[in-house]
């Protein structure tokens, strides 16, 4: 004598969770990248030679990932730049550290926390 107990139903709906939780996880962090992604814009500094495409005008959002991670920078063809406004240069040319990229995290971080924590909540019916 022995109990049967049919889980089909609760797998579906188990999976079905994990496919709901996921999208608004990404949603959130969507919605948290727009929040750096403005602050990176008005931090970033403008050379006022219009001889190359400026960072400011080269900020992305990139996708999220498959880890659920998603990156705010700058695309390929201005990313290189970057490293010598952020950090400066020594030598002939001296370019004095700016620091703009670690001020924007400092200063985006708790806007975007906030915007990522109502988005869950939203998301999750919390």
């Amino acid at each position: 004598m022995g109990l049967d107990i049919d889980t089909s139903g609760i797998e579906l709906a188990l999976k079905q969770m994990a496919g709901r939780e996921t999208k608004v996880r990404n949603r959130a962090l969507k919605a948290a990248a727009h929040v750096v992604a403005e602050k990176l814009e008005d931090n970033t500094p403008v050379w006022p030679v219009d001889k190359h495409k400026h960072l400011k005008d080269d900020v992305v959002i990139s996708g999220v990932d498959a880890f659920g991670q998603i990156k705010v920078g700058y695309s390929k063809e201005t990313e290189w730049r970057a490293k010598f406004v952020e950090f400066g240069t020594m030598g002939g040319s001296r370019i004095a550290p700016q620091g703009f990229i670690q001020r924007t995290e400092e200063e985006s971080r708790s806007e975007a926390m906030s915007v990522m924590t109502d988005e869950l909540k939203k998301g999750l019916g919390l």
